[in-house]
C-alpha cells in the first residue's frame, strides 16, 4: 500500500506523537527503525479511507513531521544536524538528583540501586559530580532532522546515552562495559538500547535547538526478566561564542549547551512523573576543531 519512503514517514510521525504527548516507547516488534507491519496497516487504512483532499493533506502533514526527526535503535545511530559536526570539549555538571518515596518498589526492582542514587545526591556541587570528555560527530550521507547535511556520533568510544544511563544506575564513577549489543553497569545490571529519536525545533532559526530521547531496558546481569527502564532526554541548543574566544580559537563556530535528564522508571512505558529517581546534568560543549 505504501512504499519504503512512505513507511518511514509514517514511522517518524508515530514516534513524533509518542515522544511529545505520551511516554516514549519503541513498539515491541520494531527493530532498527523498521515499523511493525500491523501499525503501518492501521495508519494506511485510516489514510486510505479519507477523501482524496484529506488524504493529500494528511500525507503532507506526515511527511512534514518526518522531516524533523531521526530514528534509531540507539542514540549513536541518530543523524544529527551539521552544527554538531567536528570535535568538542565537553564539561558536565550534575546539579539535581531526586528519588521518589516508592523505595520499597525501587529496591524490589533493582536491589542496591538506591545506594548509588544516594551517592549521586552527595556528589551534587562537588568535583565528583563534574564530567569531562571529548566527543566527535562525523559527516553522514543521510539528511539531518529539519533538512541539510547530517552527522553521526563517533562510535570509537562508549555511546553517550549509555554513559548517562550508567551514571544513574552506577553512581558518580560507574563501571560500564559493552556486552554485545548491550552494556553492563557496575557488574550488576544490563542495559539494552530500545529506541532513540531526535527532533529538530523548527521555530529556532539563528540559534538551533534539538531534542533527543533514548530508551534503555534494564535487567539484572544474568536474567531475562525486565526489571526497569531508563529514559535519557537531552535538550540541545546553540549558544554564541564570546568574541575573545572566537579570536583565541580562530573559529566562527558556536558553543553547544545541553540539559540532560535521566529517568529511572519501573517500565519502558511509564511516564516521567512515575520515576524511581531522576538525575539532571547541564553541559557546555566548546569547539576544538571542525
Amino acid at each position: 500500500m505504501f512504499g519504503r519512503a512512505r513507511r518511514a514517514s509514517l514511522l517518524a510521525a508515530i514516534f513524533f506523537a509518542t515522544e511529545t504527548s505520551r511516554p516514549f516507547l519503541v513498539p515491541k516488534d520494531t527493530r532498527r527503525g523498521v515499523l511493525a507491519t500491523g501499525v503501518v496497516t492501521v495508519v494506511a487504512e485510516h489514510v486510505a479511507s479519507a477523501s482524496a483532499e484529506d488524504k493529500n493533506s494528511a500525507e503532507k502533514a506526515v511527511e512534514a513531521a518526518a522531516s524533523q526527526l531521526s530514528l534509531g535503535q540507539r542514540g549513536d545511530e541518530l543523524v544529527l544536524p551539521a552544527w554538531f559536526g567536528g570535535e568538542w570539549a565537553c564539561f558536565g555538571e550534575l546539579y539535581k538528583v531526586e528519588s521518589s518515596s516508592r523505595t520499597k518498589e525501587f529496591n524490589a526492582a533493582l536491589p542496591g540501586a538506591l545506594e548509588f542514587v544516594k551517592k549521586n545526591q552527595e556528589a551534587v556541587g562537588t568535583e565528583a559530580g563534574n564530567f569531562r570528555a571529548r566527543r566527535r560527530w562525523q559527516p553522514s550521507g543521510r539528511p539531518a532532522p529539519g533538512g541539510g547535511k547530517g552527522v553521526l556520533e563517533d562510535r570509537a568510544g562508549l555511546a553517550a546515552g549509555a554513559v548517562a544511563a550508567a551514571y544513574t544506575l552506577g553512581g558518580p564513577t560507574p563501571r560500564l562495559k559493552p556486552q554485545g549489543d548491550d552494556f553492563l553497569v557496575a557488574d550488576r545490571w544490563r542495559l539494552t538500547p530500545a529506541g532513540a529519536v531526535a527532533r529538530a525545533d523548527p521555530e529556532e532559526e539563528e540559534l538551533k535547538a534539538l531534542r533527543v530521547s533514548e530508551l534503555f531496558e534494564v535487567r539484572q546481569k544474568d536474567q531475562e526478566k525486565l526489571a526497569a527502564a531508563v529514559r535519557v532526554v537531552t535538550l540541545w541548543k546553540q549558544a554564541p561564542l564570546p568574541e575573545e574566544a572566537k579570536k583565541t580559537l580562530d573559529t566562527s563556530r558556536k558553543l553547544m549547551q545541553a540539559i540532560q535528564t535521566v529517568y529511572l522508571l519501573p517500565d519502558p512505558s511509564a511516564a516521567a512523573t512515575k520515576n524511581f529517581a531522576s538525575m539532571t546534568t547541564r553541559f557546555v560543549y566548546s569547539p576544538i576543531r571542525s
